[in-house]
């Protein structure tokens, strides 16, 4: 099952409200910089090993906060589960370094690819871009095509980014796309912006999204994880019509 390049758009409805409230900053989505996420030695899980393996990779999102400390870890690809418990409990103990922007630390989002290998040094790559796979077509998990999903996403909350009244009355206006992730039990993993005409917009975008809950997505009848793509436009003269 191969992850699908284009990813869907929610299709469905969102009025935009024009409350007065203050925008968030937008988290960082950190390039290619190996200070970010120090992992300790990793270990080729002696099991696969005993099993014949001598390969392995794992994909992994990780969100850091702007004090340094572990948000959350997402694993999106995985060629056996063995790989990826290594690098989760690797996680824990890890040091972390968020990126700084204007000087200030901000919450940062990054991808790590781990490779293992029996017979050399384990190699983890740090970047944000899709890339290749070192195995691509034989992951045992990865995001599920949504084409494969036995019924449409089914949103259970969801909520419109708040438009707050500032700037409205600034005719602040654009579009924002963010990118998420959503797991296995509905819950909405690891935005990030992809495009953005405007910060503060972005900002706002996203915390209302890490919000949003869906019906748990399966295909088969079993629970799989869905990559999602959703665009956002922001209008001011829209508001109040219809």
């Amino acid at each position: 099952m191969n992850t699908p390049r284009t990813l869907p758009v929610l299709l469905f409805a969102l009025a935009l409200a024009c409350p007065a409230a203050e925008p968030p900053a937008t988290p960082a989505l950190a390039p290619d910089l190996r200070e970010i996420v120090n992992l300790p030695e990793l270990e080729f899980p002696l099991q696969l090993l005993h099993r014949g393996y001598t390969t392995g990779e794992v994909r992994l999102l990780v969100k850091i906060s702007a004090d340094a400390h572990l948000l959350d870890a997402l694993v999106t690809n995985y060629t056996h589960k063995a790989f990826a418990d290594v690098a989760l409990a690797a996680l824990n103990r890890s040091t972390f370094r968020p990126l700084r922007i204007d000087g200030k630390p901000v919450i940062t989002v990054t991808e790590l690819i781990v490779q293992f290998q029996s017979d050399g040094p384990i190699a983890v790559e740090h970047h944000t871009g899709e890339g290749s796979a070192a195995w691509p077509d034989t992951y045992a998990y990865e995001p599920c095509d949504p084409a494969r999903l036995d019924r449409p996403l089914q949103p259970l909350a969801v909520r419109a980014p708040l438009y707050p009244k500032n700037l409205c009355e600034q005719g602040v206006a654009g579009t924002v796309v963010v990118e998420f992730f959503i797991d296995e039990t509905g819950r909405v993993r690891m935005p990030t912006v992809c495009e953005a005409q405007n910060d503060l917009l972005a900002g706002l975008t996203l915390l209302a999204v890490e919000q949003w809950r869906f019906s748990p997505p399966s295909s088969r009848n079993q629970p799989v994880l869905v990559r999602v793509r959703q665009k956002f436009d922001f209008q001011p003269e829209k508001l109040g019509q219809g």
